[in-house]
């Protein structure tokens, strides 16, 4: 997840890794299919601003993030799926069918408790094959400088309730309530994968890369 930015020159053009809205960037151009944002009051307009800068920070930091983190290559079979179960959920969630709605928070549960597993691995610990994320938390804090507030992972759905939703079992969520469920979980895994060990920080770093003359 890169933007491209500014050029140099005829042949270089800068690339940013965003983990923040960038000065130029319009949220509101990426709504396909916008409605008429004429009719929505400027309190709405500015909610709506609000939101999607907040999921797309999130979402970026999420990437950023899971690539600068100092991971064996084993850990990455991990880390490359944490970003796809999120998608997966917005895909169910988007489908307005009852069935995949329950199946998001499957999605967001795998994507929060493999979040918490990399920190327990990268420390070569042992996650003790558990499902529980307040249980995961718990062993996370006993690694040495780390440190979380268990209560943001206690407020998602057991992973018993999880797991009945992978199977359309379980409580009935409505579609805002799945949609504040992604909402939430996005800003957690951003601070989960944060406290990742890494020997660089790459928010908002920016690279000059060569074009060739077919690409332009």
């Amino acid at each position: 997840m890169s933007i491209d930015q500014e050029w140099e020159g005829d042949d270089k053009r800068w690339i940013c890794l965003p983990i923040s809205i960038q000065e130029n960037e319009n949220v509101l151009d990426w709504i396909k299919n916008k409605p008429n944002l004429e009719k929505m009051s400027e309190t709405e307009l500015e909610n709506l601003k609000k939101l999607i800068s907040n999921i797309a920070t999130n979402n970026r930091a999420i990437h950023v993030n899971l690539m600068s983190a100092s991971l064996e290559q084993a850990l990455h079979k991990i880390s490359h799926t944490i970003p796809a179960h999120l998608e997966k959920a917005v895909h169910d969630i988007l489908s307005l069918d009852g069935g995949r709605i329950s199946t998001s928070y499957w999605e967001i549960h795998l994507a929060i408790e493999k979040a918490l597993k990399l920190i327990i691995l990268q420390n070569k610990r042992n996650h003790q094959n558990k499902h529980n994320l307040d249980k995961l938390c718990k062993i996370a804090n006993n690694i040495k400088g780390v440190t979380l507030d268990c209560n943001i992972v206690s407020k998602f759905p057991s992973d018993n309730e999880a797991i009945q939703q992978r199977y359309g079992e379980g409580s009935s969520y409505t579609i805002q309530e799945a949609i504040d469920n992604y909402i939430s979980a996005c800003a957690v895994i951003a601070s989960l994968t944060k406290v990742l060990e890494r020997k660089f920080i790459m928010n908002n770093a920016r690279f000059l890369i060569a074009i060739p003359p077919w690409e332009k």
